[in-house]
């Protein structure tokens, strides 16, 4: 696999059109003349339901192509065409503020306690 078949296989998708189908009488599916040679690879799946009735038989054929939306969405990144918006890390200046304070407000207590030992003589 190569960069190119991945670039290739998206543009495909994103190019796919109903009109590049023909349902014959049978309910079989065959590319249009104007369609790209490899277009059956964007069809994502195919059903044929063959209905008997009294005026004979018929056929009823559902084509679904791959998800175009997406495809579109993976072409685009790959251009650069959509920024994406990354989240501002925390506030982090705030915390080590937070901790200084606290830290210091301790080294206080101890030096504190300290001095009052010291005063009694422990």
């Amino acid at each position: 696999m190569t960069q190119d078949a991945v670039l290739y296989e998206i543009a495909l998708l994103q190019h796919s059109n109903l009109a590049h189908y023909r349902i014959d009488d049978y309910g079989d599916v065959t590319l249009a003349p104007n369609a790209p040679p490899d277009a059956m690879r964007a069809v994502a799946s195919l059903k044929k339901k063959i209905v008997h009735t009294a005026m004979g038989v018929s056929y009823e054929t559902e084509i679904k192509l791959w998800n175009k939306p997406a495809s579109l969405r993976m072409g685009g990144e790959h251009l650069g065409l959509f920024k994406r918006t990354e989240q501002a890390p925390p506030d982090i200046h705030v915390h080590v503020h937070t901790a200084r304070a606290r830290l210091a407000d301790r080294v206080a207590q101890l030096a504190a306690r300290h001095a009052e030992d010291a005063t009694n003589g422990h």
